[in-house]
């Protein structure tokens, strides 16, 4: 953005797209973060015994995760216990007596 015009005639969907691509940006921000670390702690350290903890870099950092985290995949709100009931009773495992 290089005007405050722009911005005032950006649309929602315009912001919205524009805030995904900042999260997103600084998920492969992120990513480089953790690369350098992974590559640090791979030149540098090491156990007693000379094993590492992570043998794999996405054990490390799983970027397709984190992805899915910023995009809510897999995300669900815990059902209250009245919910719980209704759905019970829908599937018929509640009985009228």
């Amino acid at each position: 953005m290089s005007s405050l015009i722009e911005i005032e005639r950006m649309t929602f969907w315009e912001y919205e797209l524009r805030m995904k691509a900042h999260s997103r940006m600084r998920v492969e921000k992120e990513y480089y973060i953790h690369l350098e670390a992974w590559v640090n702690r791979a030149v540098n350290s090491a156990d007693k015994k000379g094993k590492y903890k992570y043998t794999r870099f996405n054990k490390f950092f799983d970027i397709k995760k984190r992805l899915r985290e910023l995009e809510g995949v897999g995300h669900r709100e815990e059902v209250s216990g009245i919910a719980k009931s209704y759905m019970k009773y829908i599937k018929g495992g509640v009985k009228d007596k």
